[in-house]
């Protein structure tokens, strides 16, 4: 890495002064440039992944362990 923390110190504080979430992107861009990566879309936030169901789902389902419909057998072990 040839960014110094003084670097990116300045680089966080011009954001901040705009915009504070720019400044992560403004680092980031910084990092590639040191790397000689191209940056794409550092203004632009990248939404988070969501993890499991979306919201508003049904939550009772998803939860629910599976069972058979008669307690006591497994559904692998019926046929013998």
């Amino acid at each position: 890495m040839n960014t110094t923390k003084y670097q990116v110190l300045v680089a966080c504080i011009k954001a901040q002064e705009q915009e504070h979430k720019k400044c992560k992107s403004v680092i980031k861009e910084l990092k590639a440039k040191s790397n000689g990566i191209k940056v794409v879309n550092a203004s632009e936030p990248r939404e988070p992944k969501r993890r499991g169901r979306p919201s508003g789902g049904p939550a009772t389902i998803t939860k629910r362990p599976y069972r058979s419909h008669r307690p006591g057998t497994m559904p692998s072990l019926s046929g013998t």
